[in-house]
């Protein structure tokens, strides 16, 4: 947030601060939209972070909750063993997935 206001500042200058002030404002309602925008330019960061974060912990999730499943199944038998690469397969797309987006 700071790295991407202080190189907001510095390349348009005051005209930057035009962000919090939506086209055709009254000048009655100026302060309080203001506030109520740059609370907003605040929390679309906080926002992203934590969507990201909730993303990343039920992508880690799946994955374990599919290893257990996969290692029990697997652990059965022969047959069920050959059954088990069948979500094998899935867990390896899935992480193969999962470094791509990271």
């Amino acid at each position: 947030v700071l790295g991407a206001t202080i190189l907001g500042f510095s390349k348009y200058g005051l005209k930057f601060f035009s962000l919090l002030v939506p086209a055709g404002c009254p000048l009655g309602l100026l302060p309080l939209l203001v506030i109520i925008e740059f609370i907003s330019y605040l929390a679309r960061n906080v926002s992203l972070g934590l969507r990201l974060a909730a993303n990343i912990t039920a992508g880690h999730m799946l994955l374990s909750i599919l290893s257990g499943f996969v290692y029990n199944i697997m652990d059965s038998g022969l047959i069920f063993f050959i059954l088990g690469l069948i979500p094998l397969a899935f867990i390896i797309a899935f992480s193969g997935l999962e470094f791509a987006i990271a």
